[in-house]
């Protein structure tokens, strides 16, 4: 497990080895949720979480596979209104050819106001998805942009 943890407001946000979202009181250490099934394969692995917020809006990002979640910072329940229930592949803003093609992000995206910007991994072989920068919409999970 290779992940940087975020505290914010005495609850402390994470992911564990077995890409499990976790918030846990940073006083105490007890659970307050838990989000995701037990993910073990070479590729998966998370350095940690994104959060933003808005108001009374809170939100934990974070990633599993090809799959970028906005998760209720409260209540670890996925958001409804975000792409399709709460996740959006991280290949939508990606050309057609590159749909089927091997795409990850292990590194926490970048918050900046309402976008998240997602690093991407990609396979190293011949005919790989491209390693663009995509900026999704936090509220909405709409791709806002991407720089080739």
């Amino acid at each position: 497990m290779q992940m940087n943890p975020l505290a914010v407001d005495s609850i402390l946000y994470g992911v564990t080895a077995a890409l499990r979202v976790v918030a846990l009181n940073a006083e105490t250490g007890k659970e307050i949720w838990q989000f995701g099934d037990s993910v073990q394969v070479w590729h998966s692995t998370s350095r940690g979480v994104s959060y933003w917020e808005k108001g009374n809006d809170k939100r934990i990002l974070a990633t599993r596979g090809s799959d970028l979640f906005a998760l209720n910072a409260l209540t670890g329940k996925p958001i409804p209104s975000f792409g399709n229930n709460g996740k959006v592949d991280l290949r939508s803003g990606m050309a057609e050819s590159a749909q089927n093609k091997f795409v990850i992000s292990n590194t926490p995206g970048t918050v900046f106001e309402d976008l998240i910007v997602m690093p991407l991994r990609v396979s190293e072989d011949a005919g790989a998805a491209p390693g663009d920068l995509i900026a999704f919409n936090i509220i909405t999970g709409a791709v806002e942009w991407v720089f080739h």
